[in-house]
């Protein structure tokens, strides 16, 4: 595995790490990733994985997914988005966020994941280092995922590029979530039906800011 991850960062070719579903569980086992238990009975280590490429990560992930083990998967994304190695964890973000379909869904389990576990400060970590990392598409679909906007329709039936605001979709976001959204969004000079958003998540996050001094 360490052979293939080397020639493809040589090549600058991202070729998830190939497993059988066996291979993959022995390896997070011997990783001291999860303890040796049946499914929704495991703890979880994402630190434990820390010290792998960024293909193996994905390899895991795109082998292990289809077992439907949520949160084995879950953490799993958390362990790739807090790799201490920059360029490696740049690398895992870029190749999950284009091949991973279900990408702004895990974000959102994350963010609400959060609110009820504050204590889980990778958790946070993990969030932060995803959103920072969205283009401004990528941003749009993680806030139609959180039903912050909905896209409306044109008379065909299909979206139409203007979209319809619901505040309260992101009540529970901090307002740096908000404000990285934003920033994602005007990076790449949107027009005028994006800006409207960014500018809806400024005005929330300017909110959240002044009521939480006042408290």
């Amino acid at each position: 595995m360490l052979l293939v991850a080397c020639e493809n960062q040589k090549d600058q070719v991202f070729t998830p790490t190939t497993f059988t579903v066996e291979e993959a569980y022995e390896f997070l086992l011997d990783a001291g990733f999860m303890t040796d238990a049946p499914k929704g009975q495991r703890g979880y280590n994402p630190k434990a994985l820390h010290k792998e490429s960024a293909e193996d990560l994905l390899g895991l992930i795109t082998t292990l997914a289809p077992n439907k083990e949520p949160a084995l998967v879950f953490y799993l994304e958390v362990a790739g988005a807090t790799l201490p190695n920059e360029k490696e964890r740049e690398l895992f973000i870029t190749q999950w966020t284009d091949k991973i379909p279900w990408f702004a869904t895990d974000i959102v389990t994350a963010i609400n994941f959060e609110l009820n576990n504050p204590e889980q400060q990778i958790i946070s970590e993990a969030i932060d280092h995803l959103i920072s990392s969205l283009s401004t598409e990528q941003t749009i679909a993680l806030l139609v995922r959180q039903s912050f906007i909905r896209e409306n329709m044109g008379p065909d039936g299909n979206g139409n590029g203007e979209y319809t605001i619901l505040e309260d979709g992101v009540e529970h976001w901090s307002a740096n979530y908000m404000l990285q959204c934003a920033d994602n969004i005007r990076k790449e000079q949107p027009g005028e039906n994006l800006l409207v958003i960014a500018e809806a998540l400024e005005q929330l996050a300017d909110t959240k800011v002044r009521d939480e001094d006042n408290r």
